[in-house]
């Protein structure tokens, strides 16, 4: 199979009835309902609470993003990684998983007491007393939101994209109606973020459900419990050296808006926060290649086959940059229109020059992005997390020398920047440790 998919196009790969091909279509469908769904949660917000009201929410959220990423203690890139080699062993997966969960269960229920007792702190260093409220309302969503990390990596490992690509949809389907339904009841703006906890909680239900009555799984027998904390033990250690990584590739897309949180005051980091979720939404294009090349370059490194994974690497990079660019083109031309139609251009003033930077540098990093998970697949998440780590460094620095002088433009800059260094560096350990030419 793999030898037909490198030598086939990638247009074919797309637009064809072969598996890879639909699993990309059904994920760009998911991926555009999240787009669509994070500008109307964004004017939703500015509409009934406002620009102030927006930037808490943001900063909030990306606080949430990356604290998650220590709630799910990088096992959800140990499940992807065994399941995606073992992909036709469901009893292997399900074993795989359930594991999992348990050990993700542990960490994130530490992590959320953590957060709580913490939230002073953190409202106090971004000077927003409304941070420290939100961040209460928001910590239990942390224990689903890791659960649901693990349950949709499964899936993705196991090469079942059009259930994984419905599933995050979903997410943000139900984050805009718990939005909607809390501006519409007039609650306090501090408890917008009460919509996250909703979201996942529902959304772990939906997942639960679904992989029981679709069988998903064979049945975990008990005589497999000993299994299980084997598993357990083998997550948590994959995890430990994998978890920097997922921490540092959140933070490299939040830590514009954070710093911003420091220098600026909260209606500031909203209208930065509207553009940036637009161009965070078209480079989640990157993200669906990424999920779909995966499992396939994960059976690939079962097999051996390096020769494979950079022949298909080279297609998938020729046929997957020209649509890159002409996306982020149409995003740059017509985000004006988008904001004349909505009757928004006072509040986000100067917001389309930070879109056009960051598109700019999602566009230019988006032929190597979707095998940014390669060091993982090849079993080198150590690696992957110093890669991380260094983006991070990079960005904070970059950041803090930028915004005092260009506010948000050095913002944008700086992050854009670090996308494209992450693509150049990524290349080199690529061809350093596995001779894959990227």
């Amino acid at each position: 199979m793999f030898a037909r998919l490198r030598s086939m196009s990638l247009f074919s790969c797309f637009f064809t009835v072969s598996r890879f091909g639909r699993d990309v279509l059904w994920n760009v469908v998911s991926v555009a309902i999240l787009g669509v769904s994070g500008v109307a949660i964004n004017l939703l917000i500015i509409s009934g609470c406002g620009v102030g009201t927006l930037g808490v929410f943001n900063q909030v959220f990306a606080i949430y993003l990356i604290i998650s990423q220590f709630a799910v203690g990088g096992i959800q890139f140990s499940v992807l990684k065994h399941c995606s080699h073992q992909q036709e062993d469901r009893e292997a997966c399900a074993v795989i998983t359930v594991s999992g969960l348990v050990a993700t269960l542990l960490i994130s229920i530490i992590v959320a007491f953590i957060l709580c007792y913490t939230r002073n702190e953190i409202a106090g260093i971004l000077d927003s007393p409304s941070v420290a409220l939100s961040l209460l309302l928001v910590s239990p969503a942390l224990v689903f939101f890791s659960l649901n990390k693990v349950l949709l990596m499964a899936l993705n490992g196991m090469r079942q994209m059009r259930q994984f690509a419905v599933f995050q949809a979903l997410r943000y389907i139900l984050l805009f109606f718990s939005v909607a339904v809390l501006i519409f009841f007039d609650f306090r703006d501090d408890f917008i973020t009460v919509a996250l906890t909703v979201t996942e909680f529902l959304l772990t239900v939906l997942l639960l459900g679904y992989l029981w009555l679709a069988r998903t799984f064979r049945f975990v027998h008990i005589k497999k419990t000993s299994n299980i904390f084997h598993w357990v033990t083998k997550h948590f250690f994959f995890g430990c050296r994998g978890m920097a990584s997922g921490v540092m590739s959140e933070m490299n897309s939040k830590i514009d808006l954070l710093m911003l949180g420091y220098f600026l005051s909260d209606s500031k980091v909203g209208v930065y926060s509207f553009a940036s979720t637009i161009a965070l939404g078209y480079g989640q294009l990157s993200a669906i290649m990424r999920q779909n090349i995966d499992p396939v370059v994960g059976k690939m490194f079962s097999n051996n086959d390096l020769q494979g994974i950079s022949d298909f690497a080279s297609k998938i990079r020729k046929r997957f940059f020209p649509i890159m660019v002409g996306i982020g083109l149409t995003v740059i031309i017509v985000y004006p229109l988008i904001l004349k139609l909505v009757g928004k251009q006072g509040e986000l003033a100067g917001s389309w020059g930070v879109l056009s930077i960051l598109v700019v540098g999602v566009c230019l990093s988006s032929a190597y992005r979707p095998f940014i998970a390669l060091l993982i697949q090849g079993g080198r998440p150590g690696t992957f997390s110093l890669l991380m780590v260094l983006s991070m460094l990079m960005n904070i620095v970059l950041n803090y020398v930028m915004i005092p002088v260009w506010g948000f433009g050095g913002a944008a800059g700086a992050t854009s920047s670090v996308f494209l260094l992450e693509a150049l560096w990524l290349c080199v350990l690529v061809y350093r440790i596995f001779g894959i030419r990227l």
